[in-house]
């Protein structure tokens, strides 16, 4: 639950992500940007907001600018 808030959730990559409750005055998202394959992690994120946005992603990736300092 989150009042006025916005929780984000990192989950790993290839995990099956469901992502389900209700938001009023915000939103869910569900980035993930990899394809679950057999025997990931399952994952159910259950979220109830009331002036929050919920974000449920994998692992941040590192952005181009970076990589490219390295």
């Amino acid at each position: 639950f989150a009042l006025f808030a916005g929780p984000k959730v990192v989950v790993p990559d290839h995990a099956d992500v469901q992502l389900a409750g209700a938001a009023v005055f915000g939103s869910h998202r569900l980035r993930v940007s990899t394809v679950p394959i057999d025997g990931s992690p399952q994952i159910k994120v259950v979220a109830y907001t009331l002036f929050g946005d919920v974000l449920v992603r994998d692992k941040p990736r590192r952005s181009l600018g970076a990589l490219r300092r390295r």
